[in-house]
């Protein structure tokens, strides 16, 4: 038996180090038995809810990463989709540079 706050709320306390010599029991008003009962009680609950928040979060978890995954995919042939029309946008943008900067050049050196 461990010397834990709802034993000795029973009345039973250790007797020697890590109670190698037994244990010793008091008498206890009911009110103490009653919060010992529910202690463990609220501490058995504690466990579920934390097991139950903790499955609920790998979940969770799981599903963020799905949709994670599934956006990069989308990224990606959004991307790749694109690759050829900006690589247009930018070579169209070069040509018309090179115009404009032959026609200045080109005006300013006749004069």
């Amino acid at each position: 038996m461990s010397d834990t706050l709802v034993s000795r709320l029973r009345g039973i306390y250790e007797v020697g180090p890590d109670g190698e010599l037994g244990h010793r029991t008091f008498f206890v008003p009911p009110i103490q038995l009653e919060a010992a009962a529910e202690i463990e009680r609220l501490n058995a609950r504690l466990k579920v809810n934390a097991a139950w928040e903790k499955e609920e979060l790998i979940h969770d978890l799981a599903q963020c990463n799905h949709e994670i995954e599934r956006l990069n995919a989308r990224f990606k042939v959004l991307q790749e989709s694109l690759r050829p029309t900006v690589g247009g946008y930018i070579t169209e943008s070069h040509r018309i540079k090179d115009e404009i900067t032959a026609a200045l050049y080109g005006e300013a050196c006749d004069e």
